[in-house]
């Protein structure tokens, strides 16, 4: 099963965060949009497998056959349930379904243009309650993943099929699983390549209504054209009336189904017309005589014919009015109900092909979206491309915010020759409209317009153009080159000329990210250093393509020079996180690809990546790192030395442990620092003395009692005692000196201080004792309701005592109350505009402090 490939969708609609369906199993619920035939289902048949569950259709869900309460419940088809009216207040009915289940996970799918954005996300964010709600688009296929859809079908040379698809132009029908099916039943049954989705779907269902099985095609059995025709009336029928199947049997349905199936002899059609046309794979069997269609979009296609066919009328039957098929298909405020817009837009491709291009361009102007989305552009005449065109934002200018359509690969139909120069008119602006948006989606996916090609480039090239119009217009252009790697070079070489930006910078991130584009280390050194100094903005990762491809292809070469070098000076960096985790990213990759030969050029490049070998090694780097040495004792022990000898003689012998801990984020082993006292024995002084200081100054700080044991026998047998004594003692440094001479000077300072205030307070006894000392009152205050010493919790009383004496601590208490029943001599006035200055009355926390003693005396 293929792993399928999503793009997240957010409040950003720019937002290019695109991951793969198995990333996103761990959130409590996501919705899933996607164009009809991408694969939805399919997709949730894994991940419901995955998980030990089925996968439930929305209707049968609301109507209690969901599965177990707190189950993982996989819910398939919101727009299929939405089938029957009442859409705007069915989204409430699943939320209510969610909440009563309480499901462990839940996921839910949807037709992307029948999703209604806000309204939607609101309701089932009730349901979700705190969990973050995740709308995910499930994108086109890949080419390898078009390669595993036709294995999987069984075609024997898939990489034949897909290039011949391409040269025929029908590259865009590889897109999704349900159009490569189709093709690939057109191509083995009539052995013609369509070329748009139209014919594509014509030629399929063609073929579905022959026989397959050779043992009956002798049999008796209807026509092609009458089992078509029967097709395209049955396909009707269900989808106008919401209907999920059509019943064959003439036994009553089956308990539960009403509504939900169609009794096939409520038709006109006869039982052996409606037998051969059941038994075609246009249609499945079900449970006994209950069949359904094989997929949604074929029947659209099927039922839109039918009516077609009533709209034109025959010789047979009179047509009937377009705006009674038209409203067969509308709600009752006029609009095309979303569930039906498919039959509507395919009505609009019949009716054209029909030769009724007047009633085609009508039934577009209706629904100008459906008609792109959900049918074939590529099929209009001009006049109605161009009208599709000008009318798709005619009602709403931000028609984008309300559906999903720039990943529609239906949208390539529109992109034909004679649609060039409306294009370029459009493109022309550099205004961020909807419009522009969907003209690029729909280059993309169509075939390359020759005159609007160089447009593109141009845009590219526009350092006044928004950057997601720059990178699209990029991106079209080279998916449509002949020469992908050489454009790409182009491209580069003409960005050379624009200054530095985070755009730029971007986009020629994306430029280099294929591998077949050589690249210089001088090149992304550049790139770098032009990131670092462009101005910083909201996003992060925007060189991701750079990384992944210096993760894929290590560069050793970057690390061959100091980044101080060739990156700018660091207070200048503005983009300095970033190419940080690049550059830790890419040296990871080095490390991580190096054969364990040359430890010597390992420590060189862990040094280079650094302004300072103080510096904590980056994560990945010194994960990488640590893998490295963990390969062998010897690799730990070549790093170790070569640390070691770049080491500064002039530096204490404690830095070379510091730098290894930088290094690798742990101290050095036991192991090392005995490997390295031995190598101090073979050395001669004063290399060999300086070694051994630095071995021992390592054990010391060995944790383990056990090493430093070891440590120390090795030592000990060398008889140095001078060694010995290093190890075993442990003097006062000057620093630590210095430090307590420095709080034995501060403590006697305190102390004259302390002693200096009692003797002021004995001079001023009496007026401390009467109140009228009012400035050392509020000293003494202060030590009272300790100010300034939240953490204390000492006594007031006692606080005083302690920093003064007895007779002061009684004097102070006093001279509290007695300022207590002392007016103020100011007004509340003057107090408040103290207050405002910032100042405040010497007599406010003697005051303050005779308050809170009485409030202590109950008695008082």
């Amino acid at each position: 099963m293929i792993d399928r490939r999503i793009r997240i969708l957010g409040e950003n609609t720019k937002s290019d965060e695109i991951t793969r369906i198995s990333q996103v199993r761990d959130h409590v619920g996501y919705v899933l949009l996607g164009e009809p035939g991408i694969g939805k289902s399919t997709v949730f048949e894994a991940e419901a497998a995955h998980d030990g569950v089925g996968v439930v259709p929305v209707r049968a869900a609301v109507h209690g056959f969901a599965g177990a309460e707190g189950a993982p419940l996989y819910l398939d088809g919101l727009d299929e349930y939405r089938a029957d009216g009442g859409e705007r207040d069915k989204i409430y009915h699943v939320a209510k379904l969610l909440r009563e289940l309480k499901p462990s996970r839940w996921r839910l799918s949807c037709r992307a243009e029948d999703w209604r954005k806000d309204a939607d996300v609101s309701a089932l964010q009730l349901a979700s309650g705190s969990a973050t709600l995740l709308v995910a688009q499930l994108l086109p296929l890949l080419e390898e993943e078009a390669l595993q859809v036709l294995a999987s079908l069984g075609e024997t040379d898939p990489e034949a099929f897909v290039a011949k698809a391409r040269q025929v132009g029908a590259g865009g029908l590889l897109e999704s699983p349900l159009s490569i099916k189709l093709l690939r039943a057109v191509v083995a049954g009539e052995g013609q390549w369509p070329t748009s989705r139209y014919n594509l779907f014509e030629q399929a269902t063609g073929q579905y209504s022959f026989e397959q099985n050779a043992l009956f095609q002798r049999g008796a059995r209807a026509s092609s054209q009458e089992i078509l025709k029967a097709a395209d009336r049955l396909s009707l029928l269900m989808l106008a009336t919401g209907a999920r199947g059509i019943w064959r049997s003439n036994a009553p349905t089956p308990s539960g189904a009403d509504g939900e199936l169609v009794p096939a002899n409520s038709t006109d059609l006869g039982s052996d017309l409606i037998d051969d046309t059941l038994d075609t794979p246009m249609f499945t069997g079900g449970e006994g005589e209950r069949f359904e269609h094989m997929h949604r979009t074929v029947a659209e296609f099927l039922a839109s014919r039918a009516l077609a066919d009533a709209v034109c009328g025959d010789r047979d039957r009179a047509a009937i009015p377009l705006s009674r098929a038209i409203n067969l298909l509308s709600g009752p405020n006029g609009a095309v109900l979303s569930e039906l817009r498919g039959v509507h837009a395919w009505l609009a491709a019949h009716l054209a092909v029909g030769g009724h291009a007047t009633l085609a361009r009508e039934v577009v102007d209706n629904d100008p979206i459906g008609a792109l989305a959900y049918g074939d552009a590529s099929i209009f005449d001009q006049a109605t491309r161009e009208a599709l065109l000008q009318g798709i934002d005619r009602n709403d200018p931000y028609f984008l915010g309300a559906v999903t359509l720039t990943e529609s690969t239906a949208l390539g139909g529109l992109a034909q020759p004679d649609m060039a120069a409306s294009f370029l008119t459009v493109l022309d602006t550099a205004a961020e409209t909807h419009k522009l948006a969907l003209v690029l989606s729909v280059l993309e996916h169509g075939p390359r317009l020759a005159d609007v090609s160089s447009k593109l480039r141009e845009i590219t090239l526009d350092a006044e153009r928004p950057e997601w119009q720059r990178t699209r217009a990029l991106d079209i252009w080279l998916k449509q080159s002949a020469d992908r790697a050489a454009s790409r070079l182009e491209i580069l070489d003409a960005m050379s000329h624009e200054l530095p930006s985070v755009i730029r910078e971007t986009i020629r991130a994306r430029l280099i990210s294929d591998q077949e584009v050589s690249i210089s280390v001088a090149q992304i050194k550049e790139l770098l250093r032009d990131f670092a100094v462009s101005e910083c903005d909201s996003r992060i990762m925007r060189l991701q393509p750079l990384r992944k491809r210096l993760i894929t292809e290590p560069t050793a070469g970057l690390f061959d020079e100091p980044v101080r070098i060739w990156l700018p000076e660091e207070n200048a960096r503005r983009q300095s996180l970033e190419v940080t985790r690049i550059l830790d990213a890419a040296l990871a990759a080095v490390i991580n690809a190096d054969d364990g030969t040359d430890a010597e050029r390992v420590w060189r490049w862990t040094l280079n990546v650094r302004d300072d070998s103080w510096e904590q090694l980056e994560e990945k780097s010194a994960a990488a790192i640590n893998r490295w040495i963990a390969v062998s004792a010897d690799r730990q022990r070549r790093l170790f030395d070569a640390v070691i000898d770049s080491s500064n003689p002039a530096e204490r012998d404690w830095v070379p442990g510091w730098t290894w801990a930088a290094l690798t984020g742990s101290a050095p082993s036991a192991d090392l620092v005995i490997g390295l006292f031995e190598r101090s024995q073979d050395v001669g002084a004063p290399d060999g003395t300086r070694l051994a200081r630095i071995a021992v100054t390592l054990a010391k700080g060995l944790e383990v009692p056990a090493d430093y044991f070891r440590a120390y026998d090795r030592v000990a047998a060398s008889g140095d005692h001078t060694l010995i004594e290093m190890l075993t003692t442990n003097p006062l440094d000057e620093d630590r000196r210095r430090q307590q001479r420095s709080l034995l000077k501060r403590e006697r300072r305190r102390s004259d201080a302390q002693q200096e205030f009692v003797n002021e307070v004995n001079r001023n006894f009496e007026g401390v004792s009467s109140g009228t000392a009012v400035p050392i009152l509020d000293d003494l205050s202060r030590i009272f309701l300790q100010v300034g010493r939240h953490d204390s919790e000492v006594d007031g009383l006692v606080a005083l005592v302690s920093e003064t004496n007895p007779d002061i601590a009684a004097a102070a208490l006093a001279g509290f109350d007695a300022i207590l029943r002392t007016e103020v001599p100011v007004s509340p006035r003057e107090l408040g505009a103290r207050e405002a200055k910032g100042h405040r009355l010497h007599e406010e926390l003697p005051i303050l402090a005779a308050v809170m003693r009485r409030m202590g005396k109950p008695e008082e």
